[in-house]
C-alpha cells in the first residue's frame, strides 16, 4: 500500500541530508519495539504511514510518541487520538467522491468510463497539547496553515 510513498520519503530524505531509518511494525505488539529502536537511535521525528495497522491504533500510537518524547506525524485521525502533527487526505471528500462513482455505475455508467480521480483535499491537523507535552515549539507559520488546531 505505502510502496510509492517509501521512495519519495528516502528521496526527500536524501535532499535534505537527513538518515531515514525505516522501522516496520506488522501487528500492535510490535509498536513498543519500533517505538523504543526510534528512541534509542535518536531519531529526530516520526512519520506514521496510512496502513491499516496504524490507522487501527492511533491512540496507542500517540502515546508511545509520547513516552518516547518523538515529534511524529500521521494520518488525521493520529492527532486528535494524540499526535502531533497530520498532513492527509479529506477522507470524507474522498467518500463523497466514490458514492458518485457508485451511483454512476448504478446507474448504468461502465467503470472503465469513469476517469481515475486524484485528492484534491488535503488537511493539516496540529495538537498543541501534545507538542507541550515533548517540548516542540510549532511554528506559528505553520499554525496560520493548520485546518485544525487542538489546544
Amino acid at each position: 500500500m505505502n510502496d510509492p510513498i517509501l521512495p519519495a520519503m528516502k528521496d526527500a530524505a536524501d535532499a535534505l541530508n537527513l538518515e531515514l531509518l525505516q522501522l516496520t511494525a506488522i501487528q500492535p505488539d510490535d509498536f513498543e519495539q519500533a517505538f523504543a529502536t526510534a528512541a534509542a537511535r535518536a531519531v529526530g521525528a516520526l512519520v506514521l504511514l496510512d496502513d491499516p495497522v496504524f490507522t487501527a491504533h492511533p491512540q496507542m500510537l500517540a502515546q508511545l510518541a509520547i513516552r518516547q518524547q518523538l515529534p511524529s506525524s500521521g494520518f488525521p485521525d493520529y492527532v486528535p487520538a494524540g499526535g502531533l502533527l497530520a498532513y492527509g487526505v479529506s477522507f470524507p471528500e474522498m467518500w463523497r467522491r466514490v458514492a458518485s462513482y457508485i451511483d454512476k455505475i448504478v446507474k448504468g455508467t461502465k467503470p472503465a468510463d469513469l476517469p481515475i480521480e486524484l485528492p484534491t483535499r488535503f488537511r493539516t491537523i496540529v495538537n498543541l497539547r501534545t507538542a507541550k507535552a515533548i517540548g516542540v515549539d510549532v511554528p506559528t507559520s505553520l499554525l496560520l496553515r493548520a485546518d485544525e488546531v487542538i489546544e
